[in-house]
């Protein structure tokens, strides 16, 4: 049985284009012009990236947490129930948002993960 979330990959002057399946694009919510991103290890992860610059501040603080460039993004775009649902990236185009994104990032650094 044929698995009905595979795509073929074609090439289009000179570039590798993926054609993702409807399921794929329904359960992303993703339109022309949205980012997606991939992360490699074990399983090849996909998720949809939010077309939102990241403030150096907070890139930066967050980083210092998680490491790699990699982590920072999947933290940014996780929903977290410190955020009433909502990932970090949702919230940072405000300053209230960024305001409870420092709070969260200050309670890690200090070891509070409750």
């Amino acid at each position: 049985m044929k698995n009905k979330l595979t795509s073929q990959v074609k090439e289009i002057e000179g570039k590798l284009l993926l054609e993702l399946p409807s399921q794929v694009i329904e359960k992303l919510s993703v339109s022309q012009g949205d980012n997606v991103e991939f992360g490699i290890g074990k399983q090849v992860n996909l998720w949809k990236s939010h077309n939102t610059d990241v403030p150096d501040d907070i890139y930066e603080r967050v980083l210092d947490i998680v490491k790699t460039d990699e982590l920072a993004s999947k933290w940014l775009s996780t929903k977290r129930a410190f955020f009433l649902g909502k990932a970090a990236i949702e919230l940072i185009s405000t300053d209230e948002g960024k305001d409870k994104v420092f709070e969260l990032l200050d309670r890690l650094a200090m070891g509070d993960i409750s």
